[in-house]
Order: C-alpha cells, then sequence, then structure tokens
C-alpha cells in the first residue's frame, strides 16, 4: 500500500495522495536497467552513532533511475544470500541488481540491474491496479511467492536461476474469499520456519485490514489451509514486511505516518513459538526511529547471513514514484 506522505530529509513533512489508474504497457523480457546509487553513512541525521541498542548500522544507499518504473518498492530478498537481490514493486513490476561492497561489507553502489514485469496468467498482468499491487515477496530453492492487495491473493512461481520463470498458480485460491479492505491487504509474507518443499507454511500479515478488537489480521496459509491469527496494533503503526530470522523468530517491519510527527519506522521481533491460531502475536522492539533518522516509507525487509555468520538486516522504502521522496537501501547488523 501507498503510505500517503511525502518526505523531506530536512524533517519538514507534507501530505500527498497519489492515484495510479493502471501502470500501462509491460515489457514481456527482462530489460537492463541503469540506477545510481549515492552512499548513506548516517542514519540518525547530523550523528555518526552507529549503534542502536541490538542493531549496528553498516550503511546504506539512495538509489534512482532515469527509468519512469524503477520505484514503488514493496519487497525485497536475497537471492543468492550476499549480494544480488530481487524487489518488487506496487506498480507490477520486477527489478534484480547486485550490491558491490567495500571491504567492511558496505554497500557502496549497484550494478547488473534488470527490470522485467512480473509474469501473469497468459504471460502477463493486465495492467490495472487491482491485477499489480504486489507488496510482498518470499523465495526458497525453486519457488517464490508474491501477495498482492486489492485482487488478494498470493501467487506461487518457478525460480530458475534467480529468475521467475512460467505462469502463476495460485498458493492458496480461498485467500480471495478473506475479508480484507480493498488497499490494505496482505503487506507482509514470511516464510515460517520448518516449512519443507511442497509443504511450505507462510505467515501473511495485513496492513491495515484490523480485526473487532483492532490488531492487524493475520493468517498462516499452506496450499491446503488458512488459519487467522492476528498481530497486535499499537502506537499507530502498520505492518509493511516481514521475514524470518536464524533460528525461526520473524521480524515485522512497521511504519506510522502523521502530520504532525512525520515518518516513523518499527523492528519488531516476533517469537516463532508464539505463532499458532487464534493468537495476537507481540514482541520485542528492536529499533525504532522517526524523522530525525535517515527513512522514508520503509516497506521491504530482507535477512541474510554474511560470510562470518552475522545477521545482516536490508530494509528497502517506497517512494511513491514522488520527486520529493526517495528510494533508501539501509542494512543492519543485528547482534545475536
Amino acid at each position: 500500500m501507498r503510505a500517503a506522505f511525502l518526505y523531506l530529509p530536512t524533517c519538514i513533512a507534507f501530505f500527498t495522495t497519489v492515484i495510479f489508474i493502471g501502470i500501462g504497457s509491460l515489457p514481456s523480457r527482462a530489460d537492463t536497467l541503469a540506477i545510481n546509487a549515492a552512499q548513506v553513512l548516517n542514519f540518525r541525521l547530523g550523528d555518526n552513532k552507529t549503534g542502536f541498542g541490538r542493531l549496528e548500522f553498516t550503511g546504506g544507499l539512495v538509489l534512482s533511475s532515469d527509468d519512469k518504473d524503477f520505484g514503488g518498492l514493496s519487497g525485497i530478498r536475497f537471492i543468492d544470500g550476499q549480494d544480488r537481490f530481487m524487489a518488487v514493486s506496487d506498480a507490477g513490476h520486477i527489478f534484480t541488481a547486485s550490491i558491490r561492497r567495500d571491504i567492511l561489507g558496505a554497500p557502496v553502489d549497484v550494478f547488473d540491474a534488470r527490470k522485467d514485469a512480473i509474469p501473469g496468467i497468459g504471460g502477463f498482468l493486465s495492467g490495472l491496479k487491482q491485477d499489480s499491487d504486489c507488496e510482498a515477496i518470499e523465495m526458497a530453492g525453486d519457488r517464490l511467492w508474491l501477495s498482492f492487495e486489492r485482487k488478494h491473493r498470493i501467487d506461487a512461481y518457478a525460480l530458475s536461476n534467480g529468475v521467475i520463470s512460467g505462469e502463476p498458480k495460485p498458493f492458496n485460491d480461498q485467500i480471495r474469499k478473506l475479508r480484507l479492505s480493498s488497499n490494505r491487504g496482505l503487506e507482509a509474507l514470511a516464510l515460517l520456519d520448518g516449512s519443507v518443499p511442497g509443504n511450505e507454511r507462510l505467515l501473511a500479515i495485513s496492513e491495515e485490514s484490523l480485526d473487532g478488537d483492532g490488531n492487524m489480521k493475520a493468517f498462516t496459509v499452506t496450499a491446503d489451509a488458512i488459519t487467522p491469527l492476528s498481530l497486535l496494533r499499537k502506537d499507530g503503526f502498520d505492518a509493511t514486511d516481514a521475514v524470518s530470522l536464524p533460528g525461526g523468530d520473524i521480524l515485522v517491519l512497521e511504519r506510522r505516518y502523521s502530520l504532525k510527527t512525520g515518518p516513523a519506522m518499527r523492528l519488531r521481533r516476533i517469537a516463532a513459538s508464539s505463532i499458532t491460531g487464534g493468537v495476537v502475536l507481540d514482541g520485542e522492539t528492536l529499533l525504532e526511529a522517526d524523522i530525525t533518522f535517515r527513512i522514508d516509507n520503509m516497506e521491504g525487509l530482507a535477512v541474510r547471513q554474511d560470510n562470518d555468520g552475522n545477521t545482516r538486516i536490508t530494509i528497502v522504502s517506497d517512494d511513491n514514484f514522488s520527486v520529493l521522496q526517495s528510494t533508501l537501501l539501509l542494512e543492519f547488523r543485528l547482534a545475536e
């Protein structure tokens, strides 16, 4: 979902509404893409501090491109576990690129970037926003899942050498019958610990589709069953992505926006043992950042382990295709 805000590094927030009627024609094959990258050296504005609780800021990038389709990033995963990522946009595109790092592992540039359309039935999506509003990505082995809102669904794809192949198949077609708000559907998607090929179990979290107690509707989803639960909604934050940590806990990315205080983001850790049907999930807050930090509309979240076995967290922003916002890629090391 597109957050209705604009963020300026000068700490001034304005309200905006962005309306997309369709995404126009989509490319039929992957195209090369030129992406410019500028380094982000400080997470807190005007401060070179790197430690934030159990997280250490290790660097970031501001990404931009002259290609009109680049932007709107809503989900991200690393293909090879280290440097090559795949990101999806809520305008129906897939972007893949590799990160160039310095000797300490900090991101300094991206290269070998490509753009493709998200495949649909018959080879392409309709181009209508209701078909193309992709909000999350998950992958494991030779399988990949994308969640969509408006026309709510989770589509399963084959993944070959880091490229989506073939047409989508509904992961569980009953998702279409869930009572979810049109533009507040399944915003976060994470593969749960213990999943095995052919019997995957996903955690799907809505953004602002709320249950009777005002908490975010969530579901564990397999190919043949959907089990409802909820994520505690507190302090005005809403979920935008989720990912499994080593060991099985779930890391949830959340955001908040108000005209008075501007944008904010939060990372919350959910214990794997607590994820069961009918419960209200909650967990430890690992990080909370407001307009005094280098953040934007933070929407995508990924986790990888580096060559030293450290857990690295990557967060990307959705710029809403606005010249007043930016596509940020921020990275942190988690101290276990």
